[in-house]
């Protein structure tokens, strides 16, 4: 599912008539960014599935776009909809004073406006645009909803480090 209905709209035309193993769904969740016209709070979105349904889910430029309440709504519902020992493979930009400070002038973000003890955004008029966490918020909230990180975070490039592969940083989380 996502917000953006041309992209459902051209996955059901271009995927889902050719793949009936695959189904699309606009949601109507409001972000200021995306979705300014949507008509549900994403803080308190429930996922259109039934408990225990899926193996993998994927969020990627998700919680990159989501402030703190609707984040751990996801989290939550994400918990919610996958299977026991499911996984779910994220994207996010992830803050450390240790990575931000290596090459400050190489970072594509700075986030400096607080949120919230947890949070920063890149722009504080659109704060959806860029949405940065400390690693203690993804643990504490993936840990509140069922699940666990799996392996070491694969750091993006996008604080300025040279030599990583993606560019926004990857986590893996499991369904205890």
């Amino acid at each position: 599912f996502d917000v953006d209905r041309r992209a459902i709209n051209w996955c059901t035309k271009n995927i889902e008539s050719r793949y009936r193993s695959f189904q699309f769904i606009h949601s109507p969740i409001r972000n200021d960014h995306y979705n300014r016209k949507g008509t549900e709070d994403a803080e308190s979105y429930e996922f259109p599935y039934p408990a225990n349904t899926f193996d993998v889910v994927i969020c990627t430029s998700v919680f990159t776009h989501l402030l703190p309440e609707p984040a751990s709504n996801y989290l939550r519902q994400i918990g919610r909809v996958l299977k026991p020992g499911g996984i779910c493979l994220s994207t996010w930009f992830l803050l450390s004073d240790e990575r931000t400070a290596v090459h400050p002038e190489l970072a594509r973000f700075d986030f400096r406006h607080q949120v919230s003890s947890d949070c920063c955004v890149a722009d504080a008029s659109n704060p959806e645009a860029a949405v940065a966490y400390e690693t203690a918020y993804l643990e504490r909230s993936a840990s509140d909803a069922g699940l666990e990180t799996l392996q070491p975070v694969e750091y993006g490039s996008w604080a300025g480090a040279e030599n990583s592969e993606t560019f926004q940083d990857i986590v893996c989380l499991q369904k205890c």
